[in-house]
């Protein structure tokens, strides 16, 4: 007998917000595919790329941008987890609309010791959740919910507007994850140390325009180095440092394949063993993963 649940769970809340928010209909699949694999007892679902892409029947690019959407728009909270020894293991995934359903749920039955104790449980790790999309965001961007059909009207005000300066990104979910250390294209201090959110605008000297772009060149130079360390720890290829830099900069829309190729290197390393090094056997997988991306190493 199948234990596993004949339905997936999508509240009519998250559905609504995802079309407030500008989702197309590949982000709507590809929700719909994190919501059927959510286990509510640890609330969080871990479905591999190539899971998502095959129930979506999407590419696992246009998965990536989906996912990355969908995080940059407050939807899902993306977590990359960490070994003690430094080797990865894959994305997961916590959903703050289906905890709000839970505890909505759990409010309207019989009130009880077990029922009380689990709202609680569950009040507060959706507080969790939210304050952590919060953070790496920045909270400019989750009042606007990072829809793309106002990224496209600020882009397109900001051409007319000469004076008129906001940070734009073409890949608006570079950063979403806890573990960046930076949020540098969403939140700018100015020389008086006001935050500048993604869509607000200021009048800038030239002067000072040139200072942003150089703080933003040397923070994006600080976290770069920092991922290049941490895949030369999880390798123990310390030799590697110039490919992995490499890898990183021209990986830089695409981190998750790079957390990917890890997390396999691993998975060979523990299941038949590596006969020759993980750089190397890491070195294999990331060029593949290029090959289908369409990135030139």
């Amino acid at each position: 007998m199948n234990d596993k649940p004949l339905y997936t769970l999508i509240p009519n809340k998250a559905l609504d917000a995802l079309v407030e928010k500008g989702g197309s209909l590949s982000d709507i699949v590809v929700y719909q595919v994190l919501c059927r694999h959510y286990n509510l007892e640890d609330n969080k679902c871990w479905p591999s790329l190539n899971l998502i892409a095959k129930l979506s029947g999407c590419s696992q690019r246009n998965v990536q941008r989906s996912i990355n959407f969908l995080c940059s728009s407050g939807m899902v909270l993306r977590l990359k987890s960490k070994h003690s020894n430094n080797t990865f293991e894959n994305n997961s995934y916590l959903i703050p609309h289906l905890v709000a359903f839970q505890i909505e749920k759990l409010s309207t039955e019989k009130k009880s010791p077990k029922v009380t104790q689990k709202i609680t449980e569950l009040s507060a790790l959706e507080g969790f959740i939210l304050k952590s999309i919060q953070e790496s965001l920045g909270k400019d961007n989750m009042s606007l919910g990072r829809d793309r059909k106002s990224l496209l009207k600020d882009k397109k005000a900001g051409s007319k507007d000469s004076k008129s300066v906001g940070v734009e990104t073409q890949s608006p979910a570079n950063n979403t994850t806890i573990n960046t250390t930076i949020n540098i294209t969403k939140n700018v201090k100015d020389n008086d140390g006001e935050i500048t959110g993604f869509n607000q605008k200021r009048k800038l000297s030239v002067r000072g325009s040139s200072q942003h772009i150089s703080e933003i060149g040397s923070l994006i130079q600080i976290k770069n180095e920092g991922f290049v360390q941490e895949i030369a720890n999880a390798l123990n290829d310390h030799k590697s440092i110039p490919f992995f830099r490499k890898i990183v900069s021209k990986f830089t829309s695409h981190e998750d394949s790079i957390y990917k190729c890890l997390s396999l290197t691993r998975e060979t390393d523990e299941t038949a063993g590596i006969n020759t090094s993980r750089g190397a056997v890491f070195t294999d997988h990331i060029k593949r993963e290029a090959e289908m991306l369409g990135i030139e190493l």
